[in-house]
This record gives C-alpha cells, sequence and structure tokens, in this order.
C-alpha cells in the first residue's frame, strides 16, 4: 500500500519457483543463515537461535505487518532478503512476486522425537518435520477419508492433521470414517480439537450406545 506494508500470503507457488528463490537466498546468506522448502508456500530457516515471537501468516493476513515487526536482528534481515529477490527471475514472470519473507514458528529443533505412530499426515511443515525426525513415515494431505484409508496399512495407529470447514469435515471425514469404524475397518477413532478444547475417542463397542443422539461436528463448535 502507499503508507503501509501488507502482508499477503502467496499460494499456488510452483516448487521450481520456490527452489529458485531460495537457492538465491541461500547464496546471499551464505555461512550465516539457511533455507529450505518445507513446501512451496512453506519455507524454514535454520539461523543462530535469538527471541522471536511474531503471528503466523495466516493470522497476519491483509494485516499491516508494522506494528507486529519483531526487534532485534529481525528487521534488518527482512529488509535484506526484500532486497536479495527484488528482480529476481521468478518474480519478473509472476503477476504477484514473492518480495520477501514473513518468519514465525521460531524454536530450537529437539536432539530426537518418538510418537506412537506408523505414519503421519499432514500438511503442516513442523508436524512433518518432527515425524521426519522420529522416523515415522509422512504422507501428504488427503481430500478425503476414504482417499485416505486407501493407502493406510491396515493395523497401527495413525495421526493425521485436518483444517477444514465443518461441513466438509462431516462430509468428507467423520461420516466416512464413522462407515469405517463399523465395518471393522478401523477399531478406533480419537477426535482432539485443541483450539476448542475438545476431545473425543469411540471404539466399536460404543457403537451399541444406541440410545446416544448422534450430533454434527458444527454442533460441538464454540459459539
Amino acid at each position: 500500500m502507499r503508507d503501509r506494508l501488507v502482508l499477503v500470503p502467496v499460494t499456488g507457488l510452483a516448487r521450481a519457483e520456490a527452489e529458485a528463490l531460495v537457492d538465491t537466498l541461500n547464496r546471499h546468506f551464505a555461512g550465516l543463515h539457511e533455507f529450505r522448502v518445507a513446501q512451496p508456500d512453506a519455507w524454514v530457516l535454520r539461523t543462530a537461535p535469538a527471541a522471536l515471537a511474531t503471528l503466523s501468516a495466516a493470522e497476519m493476513a491483509g494485516r499491516d505487518i508494522d506494528p507486529q515487526l519483531p526487534g532485534g536482528k529481525w528487521p534488518a534481515l527482512l529488509n535484506e532478503i526484500q532486497m536479495a529477490l527484488h528482480e529476481h527471475p521468478v518474480n519478473e514472470a509472476r503477476e504477484l512476486p514473492v518480495n520477501s519473507v514473513w518468519l514465525w514458528g521460531a524454536g530450537e529443533l529437539p536432539a530426537k522425537a518418538a510418537g506412537p505412530w506408523r505414519s503421519v499426515t499432514a500438511g503442516e511443515p513442523v508436524a512433518l518435520g518432527l515425524a521426519r525426525l522420529a522416523g515415522i513415515p509422512g504422507r501428504a494431505p488427503a481430500r478425503s477419508a476414504g482417499e485416505w484409508l486407501a493407502g493406510l496399512p491396515a493395523d497401527g495407529r495413525h495421526l493425521v492433521l485436518l483444517e477444514a470447514e465443518h461441513a466438509l469435515l462431516e462430509e468428507r471425514w467423520c461420516a466416512p470414517l464413522l462407515a469405517a469404524l463399523k465395518s471393522g475397518r478401523i477399531g478406533m477413532l480419537s477426535l482432539h480439537a485443541p483450539e476448542a478444547g475438545l476431545a473425543f475417542e469411540i471404539a466399536r463397542g460404543d457403537l451399541r450406545r444406541f440410545w446416544r443422539r448422534a450430533r454434527t461436528v458444527a454442533s460441538h463448535a464454540p459459539r
């Protein structure tokens, strides 16, 4: 904007475009910072530990970044990133250029990780990174429970991270998973909604409790 900088998260970036942009940043910051493409639209930065408290790119979408800029070394780094990406060939060919990087989600990489899961399905880089650190196979997000179950081993515990509207969760995930529970394809289903402070667990034996009234996903959402 003319009097402020507004954050617009990039979507639909091709992996080749992301790799080319990150390659430029890594050459520019060689020996100081290392960028990696976790996903075309979500990169990670390895750098010396320093305090960083910022909102996520999704929370910052459409907002003026000035009140949310971190202190310390970060504003100078953001400016240098913007200069490094200025007039990049990838941006010259794009209608909406990738002219900077928004940093958030800082933390130290643990020495090791562990979990009870046989697989982790997610589009969230941190979840996939922890799964990789623990030696657990990571899987790309599926459009529905049917698609997810089709490539899933019959045994073991499996974790899937979901982000969708209530109606889509009901149609594409909860209803098919309930059918899979009834058919014996799965033996137990656990659902956690941390932001709402809710958790549910159901096993095949619970289906005999016919007196329990069925409720939609939306009915459990905070009002």
